[in-house]
């Protein structure tokens, strides 16, 4: 096990020049990697940190993966095992810049954030619905029949629109074409992960290749303290973090 970590401390400083213990986790060594070498320099000045109202509400748009099942029971059937799907969305173009407000109509126009009702086709032409939406009420994930409001992200709306989909748009948000924003990164750690015959070194390119879009996709939290008496821990919500000292 020593052996094994010796090994990756030396791979990690030999090929990046970056100290492991620096990082507190795999994502944040990830970036750390990304950061330092790989980022095109033609794409830094537009490379964002968008904050406050409109980074919740483009929040409100990411969805994880698409778990819902349709049906129950297969008697035959064939198993098939796709790798690196999120790596692969990576080298897509990306959103970059400052986000403007538009109320454009035309989906072929934009590339960013669009907003409006869509409706989704009746069964008869998509049997399986996959555009997810959040049940105001209950705040349940799911992939509804008929017509529904939410933020979606352009090229994810004009995608379904190939299988039925509809949308009328109320406003959206224009962003600029980021190419080849994660394409030398990905490549290269993928070819390292698909060529290697050393295992540490699979495991490395594996784990950073994998680790990177989640850590852009960080919902960072501050801390708040404050100062309670007993009767009102008992109180306090119990789906947060919440460290008491006594």
């Amino acid at each position: 096990m020593l052996e094994a970590v010796l090994k990756f401390r030396d791979s990690i400083h030999n090929k990046y020049n970056l100290n492991i213990t620096k990082f507190k986790t795999l994502s944040g060594l990830a970036l750390g990697i990304y950061t330092s070498k790989y980022i095109p320099s033609n794409l830094k000045p537009k490379l964002k940190m968008i904050k406050g109202g409109l980074e919740k509400k483009f929040r409100s748009s990411y969805f994880g993966g698409n778990v819902e099942v349709f049906i129950n029971l297969i008697t035959s059937g064939y198993l098939y095992d796709m790798n690196s799907q999120y790596s692969k969305a990576m080298l897509k173009d990306m959103p970059i810049g400052n986000p403007t407000l538009s109320f454009e109509s035309n989906l072929d126009n934009i590339f960013g954030f669009v907003y409006g009702e869509i409706k989704c086709p009746n069964e008869s032409e998509l049997q399986v619905p996959f555009i997810q939406a959040r049940d105001s009420f209950y705040s349940n994930i799911k992939c509804p029949r008929g017509k529904f409001k939410r933020l979606i992200f352009s090229e994810e709306i004009k995608y379904a629109i190939k299988f039925g989909y509809k949308i009328n748009i109320e406003y959206s948000y224009l962003f600029e074409r980021g190419k080849d924003l994660f394409t030398d990164f990905v490549n290269e750690h993928y070819k390292i992960k698909k060529s290697t015959k050393d295992p540490v070194q699979k495991n490395i390119s594996k784990l950073i290749l994998n680790s990177l879009y989640g850590r852009l996709g960080i919902n960072e939290t501050g801390d708040t303290l404050e100062i309670v008496d007993k009767d009102s821990i008992k109180n306090l919500d119990k789906n947060t973090h919440i460290s008491v000292i006594s």
